[in-house]
């Protein structure tokens, strides 16, 4: 029961969405199955944890005495997940006024009820015209309803069908842009993370068009296109800084997820430049997410994810900005989820504390640190074993190293890569530690042993720790 769709969709709802699915199943228009409204009105109760579920107690509920069979208690589970769905579409139906309207010109046309057509026409362009937003759903709603207009005038057979189709080609081919740029980036992605075969149909065309296309001046077109120029084009650094400045000027035009994804695809290619050494763009990625922070990118449903919190915590102390991290710390901590907030403080504020030298302050707050995540675990040993070895406790750090090896190799809930990251890593601290001071030879050889371990863990750490000056 508990894994079951009804079960998860419902547990999607908050309560004033549970008392508008209920009305809708009480509605006589629907008429859903009784057993279906018996059913849920058994499961609101239960709303949201759904605890203590019991199929024989569900089958007395709705078949009385007689308690009907598997198949049956089936059945209503069955008409039940269907009317919830069905509310699903409703409230997004509900959630588009220019989609509604656009439905029901279709609707005016069929029934020849042409004469309420062009206020509701209007009606929709002063929408888009208001609209704050300019992605692709603001591009093709203008298409429909251009279109709309231009059935309508065809309708009545007006000599002046013609004078829109122009600008239901512009929307269509601004639509289909966004879309074809948005997606080939995804794509280009995925090729090279997964070895994906990807042939770029049109795409070259495309990009070779918008050179010298008033297309170009459309800030969707002009980001996706930068995207894409960033990740195939060489040098690739300048679309970087112009993807940047858009998203600085432009970004208000986007919904917040859409804006987060651009920003992301602007993080993974300062990533994959630090990753190749140009620690230079590790400032990069601090202003990246202090541009998202500024304009509440990153706050969803009034909260912070606690894995945002910690990695811009975790950035703006690799670039030693040591007052913007605490600031922010502290700051943001009661924008964390109240289930995760208190870990989540506490390790961030255990790394600020590492960062600042002040390692007996980080130990003690990773005390406070309940391992119910595996990368919390994994964090706060790697913090731990970083503090114990600037103190120079060689023994709490050996038993500590012996304890970690144990954890990677029984913890099923960590991956082969992560696994053999952190052993790497584990086995070249060992050798860090007995190295003897003045030991060039030996210093050499672990040096040449990290650079040829794949993948190792820590790898910035341990090249500070053996190169120390």
């Amino acid at each position: 029961m508990q894994s079951s769709k009804v079960i998860a969709i419902l547990r999607s709802l908050n309560k004033h969405e549970m008392r508008k699915l209920g009305e809708m199943l009480h509605s006589p228009y629907f008429r859903f199955k009784k057993e279906a409204l018996r059913l849920f009105e058994f499961l609101e109760k239960k709303h949201p944890r759904f605890q203590g579920l019991d199929k024989s107690k569900l089958k007395e509920v709705l078949f009385g005495k007689t308690a009907g069979d598997e198949k049956s208690l089936r059945y209503a589970m069955s008409e039940l997940t269907k009317a919830a769905e069905h509310f699903l579409v409703l409230k997004e139906f509900e959630s588009g006024e220019e989609e509604k309207n656009h439905l029901l010109l279709k609707a005016y046309l069929r029934k020849n009820l042409l004469k309420y057509a062009p206020s509701l026409i209007e009606r929709n362009r002063q929408l888009l015209e208001r609209s704050p937003l300019r992605d692709d759903k603001h591009f093709f709603l203008s298409f429909l309803t251009e279109k709309d207009h231009y059935e309508y005038v065809a309708s009545g057979r007006n000599v002046a069908v013609h004078k829109n189709l122009k600008h239901i080609i512009l929307d269509l081919d601004t639509f289909y842009m966004i879309n074809k740029l948005k997606l080939s980036a995804e794509m280009i992605n995925l090729s090279e993370a997964w070895a994906v075969e990807y042939d770029p149909v049109m795409l070259n065309e495309i990009l070779h068009h918008l050179k010298n296309s008033k297309n170009i001046d459309t800030p969707a077109v002009r980001i996706y296109y930068e995207i894409v120029k960033m990740l195939t084009a060489t040098p690739s650094e300048p679309h970087y800084f112009h993807l940047k400045d858009l998203l600085k000027t432009h970004g208000s035009l986007f919904p917040r997820e859409e804006l987060n994804d651009m920003y992301i695809f602007a993080r993974n290619f300062c990533a994959q430049k630090i990753n190749s050494g140009d620690t230079g763009y590790l400032s990069e990625v601090f202003e990246l997410y202090q541009m998202l922070l500024q304009d509440e990118v990153l706050i969803v449903n009034g909260y912070l994810s606690q894995w945002d919190y910690k990695n811009i915590a975790a950035v703006a102390l690799r670039v030693e900005a040591f007052d913007w991290a605490r600031d922010f710390i502290m700051r943001y901590k009661e924008k964390i989820r109240i289930e995760d907030r208190e870990n989540a403080f506490s390790f961030n504020l255990a790394n600020y504390y590492y960062y600042r030298k002040e390692y007996e302050k980080t130990m003690s707050l990773i005390q406070n640190v309940v391992f119910t995540d595996t990368y919390y675990n994994l964090d706060c040993k790697v913090l731990l074993l970083k503090s114990y070895f600037e103190l120079e406790e060689i023994q709490a750090l050996h038993s500590l190293i012996d304890s970690f090896y144990m954890y990677l190799k029984r913890n099923k809930a960590i991956s082969e890569f992560q696994r053999s990251s952190y052993l790497n890593f584990l086995r070249i601290v060992r050798k860090l530690i007995r190295l003897k001071p003045g030991d060039e030879k030996k210093r050499a050889a672990i040096l040449l042993e990290l650079d040829r371990s794949h993948p190792i863990a820590n790898v910035s750490w341990l090249k500070k720790k053996l190169n120390p000056a």
